[in-house]
């Protein structure tokens, strides 16, 4: 899956305008689109690696409980992650939980998961934290992904909704930046393949 993705970013990396000496800023207006555009796709192909990643895995879990009716850790964290647990003030909210026994509730969870894997807008930390912790990654182990990932969201948001922004990287800095997130990606896509094996 991280294959289909490094490809990707290859082809992307052509759009790049060629670097320069250190210093040497003065590109024209078409290499900073093309810089601008390089981010854009590159965080497009990592989120939806990431996307798919956290998906399969979850989905896996999800389809082994389905059919033989045995949970794994994946599951168990869904469920602590998306069940409110803590009663609400809704008392019909309440009884519905309830009602719903063990099957409607991992059903709900799921759904809910799903649904906030679907509106994910971005790869900033604040967004994925959860859904990685939910499949296990071991983010201790792995503290370079969330900052890494959240610096390169924030150059991608600011050039994606900010065109007159004078602020740009040179184009080695941002392969430097996607190479640096797709090294931690290999801890992602090997805990993935750990677990849908």
């Amino acid at each position: 899956m991280l294959d289909g993705c490094k490809i990707s970013l290859q082809r992307i990396n052509s759009i790049l305008p060629a670097s320069r000496a250190d210093g040497d800023f003065d590109y024209s207006s078409e290499e900073v689109d093309a810089i601008r555009a390089y981010y854009l796709l590159a965080h497009a192909e990592i989120e939806t690696y990431i996307e798919d990643c956290l998906s399969a895995i979850v989905n896996k879990s999800y389809n082994a409980w389905k059919s033989s009716g045995t949970s794994d850790a994946v599951l168990l964290a869904l469920v602590i992650y998306y069940h409110p647990a803590v009663p609400s003030g809704d008392p019909e909210k309440n009884k519905r939980a309830l009602k719903d026994g063990v099957q409607g509730i991992i059903e709900r969870c799921k759904q809910a998961f799903d649904g906030e894997l679907r509106n994910n807008h971005g790869v900033k930390s604040q967004h994925i934290e959860k859904m990685l912790k939910i499949c296990g990654f071991d983010l201790d182990a792995n503290s370079a992904l969330l900052p890494s990932l959240g610096s390169f969201s924030s150059i991608r948001g600011e050039y994606a909704h900010n065109s007159k922004s004078k602020h740009f990287e040179p184009p080695k800095e941002a392969q430097k930046a996607v190479d640096q997130i797709i090294v931690q990606l290999e801890f992602l896509e090997a805990h993935r393949i750990k677990l849908i094996s």
